[in-house]
């Protein structure tokens, strides 16, 4: 039996319910952005149709236009990037600490003195909370404002409070592989209440999710889901395959169809699909050089959305209340994973929190010691039924097309980033994985 690299935690019963009764309506919304709210605290919460959005959003009440610097982290989802540059702004890359992945305040100190940072953001990985105390306060010291993407630090709390609370905006994504799940989605959170104002003005202008695209979005939710099936699953297909299969053919599909045996059917032509299109030759020269030449051609689209359909956020808070003891589960099994290489010769685990602190891990993310072994590590664990590899972040944005020509770099070489790159390796940890399968890749690794 294969250990697939993604699971979500779905409550299928749930969403059939929502999908067969009457439509809810816009209380549901407000009744999923209170729940929101109420965990961090904030002065308000907005629910929008993606993490992107939210972001671009957060960067416009933040003030960043054209030719502006944004601070991010040198490792990090390329959608930071894409966010600053869709508005005209430069990405000024920082160093990562390959510890724990969180921004390394030395190099953070080195953008900021060139004094032409607009706004920072602060992008924690893998559920890890890294030290932040310094670099709040050099931060609060600089008056540079930041936002918090906690995409996959949701869930986590820092000295005492949940991880996005501290910063002034913070904003979440809640797709398929996040620590709850609307299906799709995210949402702006704002903990600072002098932004109400610039963030209510520019949510206002955005259309309504339609209900048609919410009950896509879910039909995609469930044809992702097979697609990972550990009976099913084959390496490096993205989740992003099931959503963009029910928008092309979802019509073709019931809701009750797809939960049961035409589910499997719709994967696998979701599945083939997606093998016909990788297969396709690259498309002309002509069309290559000119993305080579003009890079900001190869930057995709990015627009603020929409505002969640209510269905979809009567989802998310449907799965936000089972939050709190997937943290717990996940915190047991990644100590685990912890324990059975505490003194490995090739293999460490990451620095998860400060003393006090908790994560809440998305994924485990294991340092190879001795980085041109993890190439035969990699073939050991997958030869045992266990998905595991440098997944999500095979190499910093330094090293990606086409950011590295549109950003500029804390340092030359952004050699904790790199360095944290190169040794990397995820392994299985979502809500499918037993305590059976933490044994079994311990004893893989260990063996």
């Amino acid at each position: 039996m294969v250990i697939p690299r993604l699971k979500p935690d779905v409550n299928y019963d749930r969403l059939a319910a929502l999908v067969a009764g009457p439509r809810p309506g816009a209380a549901a919304r407000a009744s999923y952005e209170e729940a929101l709210r109420a965990h961090f605290g904030a002065a308000r919460v907005y629910a929008l149709s993606s993490g992107r959005g939210a972001l671009l959003v957060a960067l416009r009440a933040l003030g960043v236009g054209f030719r502006d610097e944004v601070a991010l982290p040198a490792l990090t989802c390329a959608a930071v990037a894409d966010a600053v540059l869709a508005l005209g702004g430069v990405p000024h890359l920082v160093d990562v600490s390959p510890r724990h992945f969180g921004m390394a305040i030395h190099s953070l100190r080195r953008v900021l003195a060139g004094g032409r940072t607009r706004a920072v953001v602060v992008a924690p990985l893998f559920g890890i909370c890294p030290p932040q105390l310094e670099m709040e306060a050099t931060l609060a010291a600089s008056g540079v404002p930041w936002v918090e993407d906690i995409a996959q630090g949701f869930g986590g709390r820092r000295a005492g409070r949940p991880v996005g609370a501290a910063a002034p905006l913070a904003v979440l994504s809640t797709n398929f592989d996040k620590p709850f799940t609307t299906g799709r989605g995210g949402a702006l959170v704002v903990n600072d209440a002098s932004y109400v104002d610039a963030v209510d003005a520019l949510v206002a202008g955005l259309p309504e999710q339609g209900d048609a695209e919410a009950v896509m979005v879910l039909k995609g939710l469930v044809i992702a889901d097979r697609l990972f099936d550990a009976a099913t699953y084959e390496p490096f297909l993205s989740y992003d395959v099931g959503y963009r299969y029910a928008a092309a053919e979802g019509d073709a599909y019931d809701w009750d169809g797809l939960l049961g045996a035409e589910g499997d059917v719709a994967a696998g032509h979701a599945r083939r699909a997606a093998d016909r299109l990788m297969a396709e030759p690259a498309r002309g020269w002509g069309r290559r050089l000119a993305r080579w030449f003009f890079p900001r051609s190869a930057v995709p689209p990015l627009e603020p959305g929409s505002r969640l359909s209510p269905l979809l956020a009567a989802v998310g808070e449907a799965h936000l209340g089972a939050v709190a003891a997937a943290g717990e589960r996940r915190r047991r099994l990644a100590a685990r994973l912890d324990e059975a290489w505490a003194d490995h010769a090739l293999l460490r685990g990451p620095a998860w929190a400060e003393p006090g602190d908790e994560p809440w891990p998305i994924r485990y993310p294991a340092f190879v010691r001795d980085a041109d072994r993890r190439p035969a590590l990699i073939v050991r664990l997958r030869d045992a039924g266990v998905e595991a590899g440098p997944f999500v972040y095979p190499r910093p944005l330094s090293g990606q097309f086409p950011y590295y020509k549109l950003a500029r770099h804390a340092g030359r070489y952004l050699r904790g980033a790199w360095r944290a790159a190169a040794a990397l390796l995820n392994l299985p940890l979502h809500a499918a994985v037993t305590d059976a399968d933490v044994a079994r890749m311990a004893e893989v690794i260990n063996g």
